[in-house]
């Protein structure tokens, strides 16, 4: 990916880290594109940030333990013209995550991509809807 970039002399800094407060000083209303792929599978609680591999997919309860606590920190981060996208699943709840962002922050928001893939099941097989 970084080789594509750099082929282009397209700048780009990659960070992977905790979606937490320690970008905020940093990157305050400097952000233009935010994307976000949270650990979104519904599973227990307990799951949620360990220090193994199911803390890549553990979103705890409604699969949005990690993306609430996100939420709140994506408007400090966003300059006056930047974008968020972030992936869900239909049982995060996409809906009411976006009635909140628009009543929080006035954020206008759309689904962009609804069963273009079908949903995970903690067990990794699909649900049938």
């Amino acid at each position: 990916l970084l080789d594509n970039f750099s082929l282009f002399k397209v700048p780009l800094d990659v960070i992977r880290t905790s979606f937490s407060h320690s970008l905020t000083p940093r990157l305050f209303s400097a952000v233009d594109v935010l994307l976000f792929n949270p650990p979104y599978v519904l599973t227990p609680s307990e799951e949620v940030g360990s220090s193994t591999i199911e803390a890549a997919w553990a979103g705890g309860i409604d699969g949005r333990e990690v993306i609430d606590q996100a939420l709140p920190i994506v408007n400090d981060l966003l300059s006056s013209s930047g974008v968020f996208y972030m992936v869900t699943i239909r049982e995060n709840k996409p809906d009411e995550i976006m009635a909140y962002m628009a009543k929080m922050y006035g954020f206008k928001s759309k689904v962009r991509n609804a069963g273009g893939v079908e949903s995970e099941s903690r067990e990794g097989g699909p649900i049938n809807t």
